[in-house]
Parts: C-alpha cells; structure tokens; sequence
C-alpha cells in the first residue's frame, strides 16, 4: 500500500488507493474530479480514467487526455492519429478537427460551453473548425461568449467566440 498512489479525503485519510490495472503500474494521476472523473496514466503511457470511488470507468486506451468538463472531455487516439470527444462514460460523441499533437505543444484541448479550443482553432459542438485564433499557449472556457487565453508571449488577454481581440489591456 505504502507504494500505491492514494486519494485523501478532506480530513487527510485515505479514501482509496490505485492497485495496478491489468497487470501494469498507474504511475500518474489527476491531482482533481471533473465530472466525478479523474484521469490516470498506466506505465505503458496510455491514460483512463476512474470515478470518486477509485474504479477504471473508461478504459486506458487514450495518448492524451483533458479533463471534463460539462460531461465532456477530449482525448487524442495515437491509433487513428484523431482528437475525439467523450462522455464521462467513454462514449465517442464526435471527432474533433486537430492535427496530432507535437511534443512541445502547450494548449491543452478543453471542452466547455459546447466550445472547444483545438490547434488554435475553435471548435463547434460537432468538432468543426468555426474561427482561427491567434497563436494560444493557453486558454479559458468561454463564458458569455468570451475567454481569456495566454499568447506565445505570455501575456494574457480578452477574446469572443468570432476571434475578437477584447479591449487593449495585457495582464502577464
């Protein structure tokens, strides 16, 4: 047990611990739930994820994941080279328009508000590719229509679902 990855509990307990699955060492986790669902990575680098009690809910056959959010997330399927949208029970509920991913890519594909943010792209409810953003390094789900994401600068600003940049003010 000493060994094993474990959740706490708010009072500092174990609430479980991560035995091995089928066979192979997890070796890395989400430090939060998302939808009641956190993602682990197995040793053999393909990732799943478990629920609050500490059950593989969905299989580990995925190269990268994101967490959920709004009872989706997106994961990249190194197998046929796609990006995929899921439910929180692994259901497949559409491609996403994405180039596979580099090594040094930053973004983190997210999915909030229908919306996502792929290859500097948003992305509608269906996976397709609506407006081009300029070059993101990091981005906030879109709340009324806005985010606010990081540039290749660091520097953080304002932007609509049309790719409006929002005011002039630049926050490091």
């Amino acid at each position: 047990l000493e060994g094993r990855v474990h959740y706490l509990t708010a009072t500092g307990d174990t609430a479980f611990w991560l035995n091995p699955y089928n066979g192979k060492e997890i070796i890395l986790v989400s430090p939060f739930f998302s939808d009641k669902r956190a993602w682990f990575m197995l040793e053999n680098t393909k990732y799943g994820f478990i629920d609050t009690n500490g059950h593989v809910v969905i299989e580990p056959i995925y190269d990268r994941v994101n967490p959920f959010h709004d009872g989706k997330a997106i994961v990249y399927r190194e197998d046929r080279k796609v990006y995929v949208a899921i439910d929180t029970n692994g259901k497949e509920l559409f491609e996403v328009s994405g180039d596979a991913p580099s090594s040094s890519m930053m973004l983190k594909p997210i999915i909030a508000n229908n919306y996502c943010v792929l290859d500097n792209f948003i992305c509608n409810e269906k996976g397709e590719r609506i407006q081009r953003l300029p070059e993101v390094l990091s981005i906030s789900p879109f709340v009324d229509s806005v985010a606010m994401f990081q540039n290749d600068k660091y520097v953080w600003r304002q932007i609509d679902l049309n790719g409006k940049l929002i005011g002039n003010a630049q926050y490091q």
